[in-house]
C-alpha cells in the first residue's frame, strides 16, 4: 500500500498522525496471512526499511526491496534464518489437519526495528 509515502508498504497512519509514530508500515502476505500490520515508525524511511526486512524474510534475496539490498547484508545471514524458520512453521502448519494453528503478530515475527 503506498498511501501518501514515496515508499513500498508504507502509508500514513489516520490515528496516529498527530502522535510521534505517524507512518505505518503493513505488508500485503507474510507468514501465511494476508496484510500483515508491521507497526507504528516515526519517518517513512524506518516504516520502508522494516517492509523491506519483512520482504527480505517472505521472498529471500530476490525481493524487490525500497532500498538497495545490499545495505541489509550484515542483517541477511540473520533475515534468510528467520525465512527458513517462517517457511518451516509454514509447512508444520500445512502438515496438521484441522488444528488450529497460533496467530502470530509481527512482533513475535523476529525482526529488528
Amino acid at each position: 500500500s503506498r498511501g501518501k509515502s514515496k515508499y513500498r508498504g508504507v502509508s500514513g497512519h489516520k490515528v496516529a498522525t498527530s502522535f510521534q509514530r505517524p507512518w505505518e508500515a503493513r505488508i500485503g502476505r507474510f507468514n501465511g496471512k494476508k496484510n500483515v500490520f508491521l507497526g507504528l515508525f516515526e519517518t517513512e524511511e524506518e516504516a520502508a526499511r522494516q517492509y523491506d526486512r519483512a520482504l527480505i524474510i517472505s521472498k529471500g534475496l530476490s525481493a524487490k526491496t525500497n532500498f538497495d539490498i545490499r545495505e541489509y547484508e550484515e542483517e541477511a545471514m540473520k533475515l534468510l534464518d528467520e525465512r527458513r524458520r517462517v517457511q518451516g512453521n509454514e509447512e508444520e502448519e500445512e502438515g496438521k489437519a484441522g488444528g488450529a494453528g497460533g496467530a502470530r503478530g509481527a512482533d513475535g515475527a523476529g525482526f529488528s526495528q
